[in-house]
């Protein structure tokens, strides 16, 4: 368990805007790890070596005591990893995550659409930053729109999977 602690500093709310409000709330609960980790994948890169984030065996007991404890307000779960995306014939490597629409949303309720929508509970889409849009557009002269095939290619302990999804919103 990793807490952010109190936000009096400059360089302190900066953090809790930019990853507090939008990323891990005031708790963050992962596995621990031989490699220093982040929601984003390993603090240190390792030349020739593939790290993935460890998975958290007791997921339904920590779900499970999340929502029965006074002390918390809202909850939610999110599955975070490396992936090469593909759009618009280019292609990007980044962060993805995993996300329950019906309880990310609502605890990061300052995430704002510019284009399409949220993603709605159960649906496979994918959200892009803004910038990101931009940069795809800039690279690709080509113009995003919502609906746009997005390829999202992974590796894990079983593998590589690839999924298409389309674009649901910026």
């Amino acid at each position: 368990i990793t807490r952010l602690g109190n936000y009096t500093t400059v360089a302190n709310k900066g953090l809790m805007d930019a990853y507090v409000r939008n990323f891990t709330g005031d708790i963050v609960i992962k596995m621990k790890s031989p490699v220093s980790m982040s929601i984003f994948g390993a603090n240190t890169p390792a030349i020739g070596e593939f790290f993935s984030i460890p998975v958290i065996k007791q997921y339904k007991e920590i779900v499970t005591l999340a929502a029965a404890c006074e002390e918390v307000d809202a909850y939610t779960t999110q599955v975070t990893g490396g992936a090469v995306v593909d759009i618009k014939n280019r292609r990007y490597n980044g962060i993805i995550f995993g996300i329950e629409p019906e309880t990310y949303f609502p605890l990061f309720d300052g995430i704002r659409v510019h284009s399409g929508r949220l993603l709605l509970p159960g649906e496979r889409g994918a959200m892009i930053h803004l910038e990101f849009a931009r940069r795809i557009e800039r690279g690709s002269q080509k113009k995003i729109t919502i609906g746009d095939p997005v390829l999202l290619s992974t590796i894990g302990r079983t593998g590589f999977k690839i999924r298409e999804v389309p674009l649901t919103g910026i």
